[in-house]
């Protein structure tokens, strides 16, 4: 069906206003901007890809190779009796290193077999559930022809820069163009590749999203979603939106109360200080320690140290921070600030956040088994009617504006809403598919990859250790053995 127009948001009625206790909007910055150890964060995140089967297979390899044969070999609960001859005590010993070493053997192994038919188990399961012709005759919620999941679309992508006659750089070039070039350019495919990828999702989580939004449905191929994950959806959309707008909250009054005394008593003081501060981070870290170091009065001291209570690198962002602060304290008090007037336009401010959360509350879908795709649209629609806000509207408008939930203009709420909405749905896809993913490859290890690594090692080992390690395999010299017989 068609999504029909929203009628007037019942939140637009004028209403009288205090224009003096305008309520305070303080926007922050994303997460990521203001964790300490950026530099240790991003290394971190680098090593994700540890976090999937290929990662896992390596690090129980190096587990099994490095660590096992140690306690192994050194097992101080079996040794000799106490009565053993020296010759009885070497023949434990022997038989602790000879099964310790089988493990490092075993690990390799593990590696050929497990990494080597990972790649085609991933193959086959991705042409299953991501082309269309194919995912039709699976569940509905680990169908992923509408988005693809992420490996499935690197082979796309691949697949894109083959056809415009782009290939990863080989490592054989290091030879023939250098070590810095062949890995630049190395890097730099890989990061162009991940654009794509990243870009390819991006577009099909928009055409579903868009397609919703046309059709209030979410489509997978010539299926529909059903109405009760939908409904389910709209209910975690809500949550979300429930979420963001009790963070816009201003919870303990007494705190940011101290902290705009703090700033408007000093203002002039700051702003002065902070105007000049350097865009980059030594030049930042040099001018606020300098600051610190120079300055007696104990409040503006008070203001800096909170400043470089972050990692450095932060300083500049936070001083540029305390400035808009400012500003909008100002602002909130029509640029006649009083501890009482802000008091009275934080109070005003929740109150406002607690009647838009208690209006979306009221909105979740009780009995999702029983909703019908009708109503869940109605619920949308509602939804977004109470996440706008008019423009004219001077109590609103500081509160909600420059925020990633409520916006004023209805058609792009709308759209975003709906793409919320498809969001969700590509993680519950996600989700289910990582799990029977993961059960397949469990199954698939333990009735085809284990015996068949078992079967291998079985047949290796003991060659193996009669070839390098006779002395521990019991397997005597043909050349002494001879000349003892002779001997005798």
């Amino acid at each position: 069906m068609i999504v029909n127009k929203i009628q007037q948001n019942p939140l637009q009625q004028k209403r009288p206003i205090n224009k003096a206790a305008v309520a305070p909007s303080f926007t922050g910055m994303k997460i990521k901007d203001i964790l300490p150890y950026q530099k240790t964060f991003k290394w971190m995140k680098d090593q994700e890809w540890l976090k999937g089967e290929a990662g896992g297979i390596l690090i129980t390899a190096l587990g099994t190779g490095i660590v096992a044969p140690i306690v192994i070999g050194s097992n101080p609960l079996v040794r000799a009796p106490k009565d053993a001859t020296p010759e009885e005590k070497k023949e434990v010993t022997n038989k602790k290193w000879y099964t310790a070493i089988r493990q490092p053997l075993s690990a390799v192994l593990a590696v050929i077999f497990q990494l080597g038919v990972l790649k085609y188990i991933d193959r086959f399961l991705d042409s299953k559930f991501n082309v269309k012709e194919n995912s039709k005759h699976v569940d509905l919620h680990l169908d992923q022809c509408e988005i693809n999941n992420k490996s499935y679309r690197e082979g796309l992508a691949k697949a894109q820069f083959k056809a415009q006659g782009r290939t990863k750089p080989s490592l054989f070039q290091i030879f023939t163009k250098g070590f810095r070039t062949t890995m630049d350019a190395r890097k730099q495919y890989e990061e162009d590749l991940k654009a794509l990828v990243d870009d390819i999702g991006d577009k099909q989580l928009q055409k579903v999203a868009d397609r919703f939004l046309e059709s209030g449905q979410i489509h997978i191929g010539d299926r529909q979603l059903d109405d009760p994950t939908l409904a389910k959806l709209v209910n975690e959309r809500i949550d979300e939106y429930v979420k963001d707008a009790e963070d816009l909250k201003k919870k303990d009054v007494s705190h940011y109360s101290r902290k705009a005394k703090l700033l408007m008593g000093n203002k002039k003081s700051i702003q002065e200080m902070l105007k000049d501060v350097p865009k980059d981070e030594a030049g930042a870290t040099a001018y606020i320690k300098n600051l610190l170091k120079n300055e007696k009065n104990p409040e503006v001291r008070e203001i800096l140290e909170d400043i470089m209570d972050r990692s450095e690198d932060l300083w500049g962002n936070r001083s540029a921070r305390t400035l808009e602060r400012i500003q909008k304290i100002s602002d909130a008090c029509n640029n006649n600030y009083s501890l009482d007037t802000y008091i009275d336009a934080i109070s005003l401010r929740n109150k406002e956040l607690d009647r838009i959360i208690t209006k979306l509350n009221l909105e979740r879908i009780k009995d999702i088994n029983t909703v019908d795709n009708k109503t869940i649209n109605e619920v949308i629609k509602r939804v977004v009617a109470l996440c706008q806000f008019d423009e004219s509207d001077e109590l609103l408008r500081p509160i909600l504006r420059n925020t990633e939930t409520f916006d004023s203009n209805l058609q792009q709420l709308m759209a975003k809403v709906h793409k919320d909405i498809a969001k969700g749905y590509k993680e519950l896809v996600e989700h289910e598919y990582k799990a029977f993913n993961q059960a397949a490859k469990v199954g698939i290890g333990v009735l085809i990859t284990l015996p068949i690594t078992c079967t291998a090692l079985n047949i290796i080992y003991p060659r193996f250790m009669d070839t390098f390690f006779p002395w521990l395999s019991g397997k005597k010299d043909p050349k002494a053995e001879a000349t003892a017989k002779g001997g005798k």
